[in-house]
């Protein structure tokens, strides 16, 4: 009874009791409820390494209006992504350096539901594995955060929160999704394009023709031919393939993906396989001729160009040669068997290219002619010999000295029968050298090289070498007062045929010449339609294999029961965003019948 009169002054308390904890639970349920909060935990490397991975995919949600945060222990969120970083430790790329490869995986949840799994490979070499896992994670990261986004913003809870009604304290928050969604869709109407015009380069390269040719790349990629195997069943390439990552709300700036460059076993029945990945190739690679060796030049994370010898069979990867920057390696041509490489070395831009011959554990490295401009390796008379194309002082040079190549070099750029193009004018006169250019036939020993002979470079110009036939070295000559030739030379005797047009990257068959039809133009030879032919090695008659308006280039051949099965380059005229496209094609072709 006592208590009776204080009862009244309870209520208030009660109510702001009961109204404080109604607030706390309607709180606590739309922070747990709250569908721009996303939590992210990374995996599979160190501690410091997995925050920065961490932190990078917060900024990257934040950007984009959710409220993202490195997950705890204890963490309730409607998204979660995981991110995990796979490593493998590859062999040493030069002295104290490791390139890694690395996967990063990438998953995102939405009420425990998979809305997206993705992953991408790279190569990163470095003097630490950690870094180089951490630098592969934040790559992979900005590879795969457009689709998370993505999925983040079409996921069921942001779907149902944008569509339902909007409160005060909701506004901003409606805004800034409404507007990733919108960037969203301009992304997705980007990649949509892309695929249009990947379809149309694909079209382009398949279109029928009269040489039946088949093509080992199906879309639009950046594949080049290194060789073909001497069996003729495939060909191995060199794949820059970036499949483009598009960034939320940008529809047309197509970056390249985060995707190692590589070498590839394409087989004419479409299976393929990779041999080989790596981080940055430079200039082109060779295929050996027994099809087990292949050398490239790689470029290394100091800027140390890396010649390297791989052996297909074993997958053992020796290191030739590292040359410190500026200095440069270019177009390395591997011997039959893999003893020898030969490589063109720039010591700075803008200076003068030599070319040496190295073996393949780089205990002996020799130049085998002064001024040679091409090496091409070959068999003649049971023994490997180097020929080696040089420039004679009556040859029309460029007044400009010779710059550096881009690292993504367009090889089409380089003709190898405008020797004028291939050397700075100005150097020195060497009079015991045949005054036009000529071949140089050099044997290579361990004590260096042994120049066997020299073939023309006095009547008329020998440039390109295109193989052996029959016991005779077959060449190409290009000149003013003579025109276009094919040159025989059978050990004693030089004989010339006349071309009925000039051709360029010749390829010796079993039936005739392939190459690059050319034309004359002013004295100089110019590549203008652009189609493979075949030369009549008798008479010097041209049949064109392909007539298609693409620029086909850079063939190699094999025998094939009856027939010669040629591989080449075909470069669509079509771009897609900025990516130049490339693809490798075959075609069996009939016999030729070469007597005069």
């Amino acid at each position: 009874m006592e208590g009776g009169p204080l009862r009244p002054r309870v209520w208030p308390y009660l109510l702001l009791l009961v109204g404080g904890i109604g607030a706390g639970a309607w709180l606590l349920l739309q922070h747990g409820s709250r569908v721009d909060r996303v939590v992210v935990a990374a995996h599979g490397c160190s501690t410091a390494c997995a925050e920065n991975v961490s932190r990078r995919v917060v900024f990257l949600l934040n950007r984009h209006g959710f409220d993202a945060s490195v997950a705890t222990r204890d963490h309730d969120a409607i998204h979660v992504i995981n991110v995990t970083i796979d490593g493998e430790e590859r062999t040493p790329l030069v002295s104290g350096a490791h390139a890694l490869r690395l996967t990063v995986r990438l998953a995102v949840e939405s009420e425990g539901q998979s809305q997206y799994e993705g992953s991408v490979s790279l190569v990163r070499e470095t003097h630490e594995a950690d870094r180089a896992r951490l630098e592969a994670g934040l790559a992979g990261v900005d590879a795969l955060a457009p689709d998370a986004i993505a999925a983040l913003v079409t996921s069921p809870p942001v779907e149902r929160f944008l569509t339902d009604a909007v409160s005060p304290h909701t506004l901003q928050r409606f805004e800034t999704l409404d507007q990733t969604r919108q960037d969203v869709r301009v992304r997705a109407e980007g990649a949509r394009r892309f695929e249009e015009l990947c379809d149309q380069v694909a079209r382009e390269v398949n279109a029928p023709e009269p040489a039946n040719v088949h093509c080992l790349t199906e879309r639009c990629g950046n594949e080049y031919l290194v060789g073909v195997f001497p069996e003729g069943d495939r060909a191995l390439l060199r794949v820059e393939t970036a499949a483009p990552v598009f960034p939320v709300g940008n529809a047309s700036n197509v970056q390249r993906s985060e995707v190692p460059e590589r070498f590839v076993v394409a087989h004419i029945d479409g299976t393929r396989e990779t041999v080989l990945e790596t981080r940055n190739l430079f200039s082109s690679a060779s295929l050996d001729e027994t099809g087990r060796y292949v050398a490239y030049v790689e470029i290394a994370a100091g800027g140390e160009a890396v010649l390297v010898r791989f052996d297909l069979e074993t997958g053992e990867r020796q290191v030739v040669r590292a040359a410190r920057p500026p200095a440069r390696l270019f177009f390395p041509a591997i011997s039959p068997g893999g003893e020898w490489v030969a490589v063109f070395h720039r010591p700075y831009r803008g200076g003068e290219e030599r070319l040496y011959v190295m073996s393949a554990d780089g205990a002996s490295r020799w130049e085998p002619a002064s001024y040679g401009v091409q090496a091409r390796w070959l068999r003649w008379q049971n023994e490997v010999l180097l020929a080696v194309t040089v420039a004679g002082e009556n040859t029309v040079r460029s007044e400009e000295p010779t710059e550096d190549r881009d690292p993504g070099i367009d090889e089409s750029e380089i003709d190898e029968d405008l020797l004028d193009h291939l050397r700075p004018s100005g150097r020195p006169v060497d009079e015991t050298l045949p005054p036009l250019t000529h071949v140089t036939l050099v044997r290579p020993t361990p004590r260096g090289g042994e120049v066997v002979t020299r073939i023309g470079g006095h009547e008329r110009d020998v440039g390109t070498v295109a193989g052996v036939q029959d016991g005779a070295l077959v060449a190409t000559s290009i000149s003013r007062e003579h025109g276009c030739a094919l040159a025989r030379w059978d050990g004693e005797a030089l004989t010339f045929v006349p071309l009925e047009t000039c051709v360029s990257y010749p390829t010796l068959g079993r039936d005739g010449i392939y190459a690059d039809a050319a034309t004359i133009r002013d004295g100089d030879a110019a590549t203008t339609d652009d189609e493979i032919v075949r030369v009549n090695l008798a008479t010097g008659g041209l049949e064109t294999l392909t007539a298609n308006g693409l620029r086909d280039r850079w063939v190699a051949t094999a025998p094939v029961g009856s027939q010669t099965r040629i591989f080449f380059e075909r470069i669509p005229e079509r771009r897609y965003a900025r990516h130049p496209a490339a693809a490798v094609c075959w075609a069996d072709v009939p016999p030729l019948d070469n007597t005069p």
